[in-house]
């Protein structure tokens, strides 16, 4: 399997992959009470918010100085009619609202799933 070191280096490598990926797509503008904000509209009617401040559900839940320093954000995924359709997005959210703590790999899978919708 290898030996702990070569393994922590490709964890490493495929973190950076994932936020550089993540960074890619996601273009955060600061809240005016801190904190970051990013709202993507897709051409299939969805649109996600993702956001990250010391009023949302993320980690460290605090206003930080670039959302490179966040972990977890806050997610809503709506559709055309304005409904919050997160949990068809997110296996843990049990028909809740809003995503709490959700990492950027789990942003990037549920972006890519928006997509292939229709």
């Amino acid at each position: 399997m290898g030996d702990v070191p070569t393994i922590k280096k490709k964890m490493k490598t495929i973190e950076e992959q994932i936020k550089s990926a993540f960074n890619s797509v996601i273009d955060f503008k600061p809240k005016f009470a801190g904190g970051f904000g990013s709202i993507i509209s897709f051409d299939n009617g969805f649109e996600i918010s993702i956001q990250c401040s010391v009023f949302h559900y993320c980690t460290p839940r605090e206003n930080l100085n670039s959302p490179n320093d966040y972990s977890s954000f806050e997610v809503v995924v709506s559709n055309a009619n304005d409904d919050s359709v997160t949990s068809k997005f997110f296996e843990d959210c049990s028909g809740d609202t809003v995503k709490g703590w959700a990492s950027r790999p789990e942003i990037i899978s549920a972006i890519c799933r928006i997509i292939e919708t229709n």
